[in-house]
């Protein structure tokens, strides 16, 4: 199912009322998996509760393979919901959970139990149907959640955030048992995350969210290597983002300069990503080193630039005070005009 977002905007609050999203456009297609990617605040839960049915938009539409649902009940839009806090019915068992959706249908109840029992199956609970949900895991209750969400075979299956509160281990077999269903019945799926790594490893393409609006959507190996923002290029995390100028096609910031080729002079803001940064002892040592911290298979130094700080892998520890010098690669060093890098080219 093609799922089509257009123009929506939506003002939430009062007095004066907040610009949540601001004509904010993408495309799902069939059987895709997309994320909403951004940090807290950009607007990603709220679109998602848009598409579902559950806010309604000031501005704009929701489409499902060309046909406008703004009208349509959120009961009523076949979609399927997994909730950040996942939402189970504390008063019913895990079966009942499960086939909840099926009874909101007319499904009698043989029918919707032996529904729950096949759900339950697929996301490895086998036996757990007369189970209390209170007496399950975090996991395992994210595993219901999923299997509830499923059950009426939605033809979009919307995740909230679905793996925050677990543990990474947990995680991770979420993120698999997910992908696996996705595939398995064939769904379109929209899933929002302020998890970059998250984002990159499991969807077909991502559409990034800034202050209520798209600041980039494309294939994952596209926002990685070629992000539009500062804020895009650091949310992959192991960067650093430092402040600084640029002159003549050359960033500065303290004794730090990079290529800079096609930014225009002025303010501009440089992220780097560690494994861009190496110490060379065959660069001049300009750099101070202010501390080195220990990091399991590497050590990571801490670079004095004034009240910045650039950190840089190593594989051996560095004492503090001593300098040192610093080579990059300039696949991993990204510079934007701006101190906030919004409207720049690397």
């Amino acid at each position: 199912m093609r799922l089509t977002v257009s123009d929506i905007t939506i003002d939430l609050g009062t007095k004066p009322a907040k610009r949540v999203l601001d004509s904010v456009s993408f495309e799902a297609h069939d059987r895709e998996f997309l994320s909403l990617l951004g940090a807290s605040g950009a607007g990603k839960s709220t679109l998602l509760k848009i598409i579902a049915g559950i806010l309604v938009q000031d501005g704009g539409s929701v489409s499902f393979d060309g046909r406008a649902i703004d009208g349509v009940a959120s009961h009523k839009r076949n979609v399927g919901y997994v909730f950040q806090d996942m939402r189970l019915f504390p008063n019913m068992n895990v079966e009942e959970n499960v086939a909840f959706p099926c009874k909101m249908r007319g499904m009698k109840k043989p029918a919707r139990l032996d529904r729950a029992r096949e759900l339950l199956s697929h996301v490895q609970l086998d036996g757990f149907g007369k189970r209390e949900v209170s007496s399950l895991s975090g996991g395992q209750q994210q595993r219901v959640a999923l299997a509830r969400a499923l059950a009426a075979t939605p033809q979009v299956l919307l995740l909230d955030e679905p793996f925050s509160g677990l543990d990474e281990h947990l995680r991770d077999d979420m993120r698999s048992l997910v992908l696996k269903l996705h595939r398995e019945f064939g769904m379109t799926t929209i899933m929002v995350t302020h998890d970059a790594i998250e984002a990159i490893e499991m969807s077909d393409r991502i559409v990034y969210l800034s202050g209520g609006r798209v600041e980039q959507q494309g294939m994952p190996d596209e926002l990685f290597e070629h992000p539009a923002t500062s804020e895009i290029a650091a949310c992959f995390g192991g960067c650093s983002t430092i402040a600084g100028a640029v002159e003549g096609g050359v960033f500065s910031a303290g004794p730090l300069s990079l290529p800079a080729q096609g930014v225009r002079c002025g303010s501009a803001t440089a992220v780097i990503r560690q494994n861009a940064a190496f110490i060379d002892e065959g660069m001049p040592p300009v750099f101070s080193v202010r501390c080195c911290v220990y990091r399991g298979s590497t050590h990571l130094v801490r670079i004095d630039l004034g009240d910045q700080t650039l950190t840089v892998p190593s594989s051996s520890p560095i004492s503090a005070g001593c300098l040192v010098g610093v080579a990059f690669d300039e696949a991993g060093v990204f510079v934007y005009p701006g101190r906030g890098g919004d409207d720049g080219d690397r």
